[in-house]
């Protein structure tokens, strides 16, 4: 990326989750990260610090609104510089998307060792905040900005602010004019669940090192703000009602890779999925309830199948970063990927099909595999016993299997491992569950089809490991249970490698 550690700190904030992604995942060697460690800003500070650069770039920054937020942060940032590197009469911080900070390294890139005018073709700057130092308190706020002066050293990297490009008026219009986007569309349930785990990520740090990362130290709610929150969740045992029914009616299950000789980190790790697990299972279950509050009869065939069914969907909502916004910075995903099988089979041959199809492209071990289809096995018989009965002929059976597995980060030494997790939606059809778990499945061909959509991400265990106490904090004041307490209730399964 053509933009000096120094440039990013000083200038530079991401306004979307793409942009942080590159600008806080990156962990080459001249990384901002790197440049940090270097600087002896300690891991935990830096992922705290990320954490809440995240959460700035989850808001919409073209609503007006949120426009005291950005303004905060430039304050904070500017009032650094004044105090521990230099005086300057004023101080811009610009918030950039993804195609903005890669045309901007282009841009640098294209003018190594020049100053430039970076205007990015076919689009503006969103908003830019200036501070200055005789009236800190009264921010310069500009929006569709057409672009900035800047200067690249020697290397192509951007490292030097002049001034903002503005549009030039004509007729009275500030031209071109940008319409904002329109407002995202919220389910009342995620909305629910926001507003309750809004807070799971905050924790206390340093005031130094929030300055320096240019955010406010977070305010943590008072007792009745909590109370508020909890009294607008569904009950304890609503919630828990819906928790321990995932293990009698299977819609979801999770699996975690446990080695039997970790390396270092490995078991903090699974800790952490333990955790992350337990949060997406209550914010299924809050999804679930709020789109229907009254109690499934799992001793009634068609309300379990419409259970299996609605947790699937919930917990694949959820996953996929359903309006939940903390989702995508404790998993940042990729594009998910759909598939359909249409294979005829017999039910000697199903488990091979099936392994093949959820998890061939890994290249797992033959005895993780062989953990695998039995868990597989017991979900088929879980479902088998409940003879599951649909409301119309077009309902497909569906489950979402969540498969964490350690990974090695490449080049470590000794060896360390990531958390990788796949996210796997399954809608068989109706008839290729009946045939499957027909008397005559074992002798008998059949066709198994279904669609699966598959979703891959990396766990951050930094930010999971930075906002634990917080989360549990919440499951238990929901629930009464803790994320260990959660996991069993759910079944969660793990394999030995």
């Amino acid at each position: 990326m053509g933009l000096t550690p120094e440039f990013l700190i000083k200038h530079v904030r991401p306004s979307d989750m793409l942009a942080w992604k590159i600008i806080c995942q990156d962990t080459r060697p001249h990384s901002l990260r790197n440049w940090l460690i270097a600087n002896q800003v300690t891991q935990s500070e830096i992922d705290n610090a990320f954490n809440d650069w995240g959460g700035l770039a989850l808001h919409d920054i073209n609503d007006e609104q949120n426009e005291y937020l950005f303004k905060r942060a430039a304050q904070d940032i500017s009032q650094t510089r004044w105090n521990e590197y230099y005086q300057t009469s004023g101080s811009t911080i610009l918030f950039l998307n993804e195609s903005l900070l890669a045309e901007l390294s282009q841009a640098a890139e294209n003018h190594a060792g020049q100053d430039f005018d970076f205007i990015p073709p076919g689009d503006v700057i969103p908003l830019a905040v200036t501070l200055y130092r005789d009236r800190p308190n009264d921010p310069a706020v500009v929006r569709s900005a057409k672009g900035a002066r800047l200067r690249a050293d020697a290397q192509g990297n951007c490292c030097h602010f002049y001034s903002l490009i503005q549009w030039h008026i004509q007729g009275g219009a500030l031209m071109p004019s940008v319409s904002s986007e329109a407002t995202r569309r919220i389910k009342n349930s995620a909305e629910l669940a926001e507003q309750i785990f809004e807070r799971a990520g905050e924790q206390v740090t340093a005031a130094r090192v929030y300055s320096f990362f240019g955010m406010h130290p977070p305010a943590l709610p008072g007792v009745g703000g909590l109370a508020l929150q909890a009294a607008a969740a569904p009950g304890k045992d609503d919630l828990n009602s819906l928790l321990n029914g995932v293990g009698t009616a299977p819609g979801a299950t999770s699996v975690v890779t446990v080695p039997s000789q970790p390396a270092t980190g490995d078991v903090a790790l699974i800790q952490n999925v333990q955790t992350l697990d337990s949060y997406i299972a209550v914010l299924t279950a809050i999804y679930m309830y709020n789109n229907h509050p009254a109690p499934y009869d799992l001793s009634n065939k068609q309300q379990a199948a419409q259970f299996v069914i609605d947790l699937a969907n919930a917990r694949n909502f959820i996953v996929s970063g359903g309006a939940v916004k903390a989702i995508p910075m404790y998993l940042p995903m990729g594009q998910a990927k759909s598939e359909s099988l249409n294979k005829t089979t017999t039910a000697a041959n199903l488990h091979v099909d099936l392994l093949q199809a959820l998890f061939g492209a890994l290249a797992l071990p033959a005895a993780e595999l062989t953990e695998l289809d039995a868990i597989l096995t017991e979900i088929a018989a879980s479902l088998k016993n409940l003879e599951l009965s649909f409301t119309t002929q077009t309902q497909t059976l569906n489950h979402i299997l969540s498969f964490y597995h350690l990974t090695p980060v490449g080049g470590t030494n000794p060896p360390i491992n990531q958390m990788d997790v796949e996210f796997i939606y399954i809608q068989l059809a109706q008839s290729s569950w009946r045939a499957a778990v027909s008397d005559k499945a074992s002798v008998s061909n059949f066709t198994l089809d279904m669609t699966i959509t598959r979703t891959t991400a990396t766990m951050s265990a930094g930010i999971v490991a930075a906002n634990t106490a917080n989360i549990v904090s919440s499951l238990i004041s929901l629930t009464s249970n803790d994320a260990h307490a959660i996991a069993e209730m759910t079944k969660m399964k793990g394999v030995k490698t």
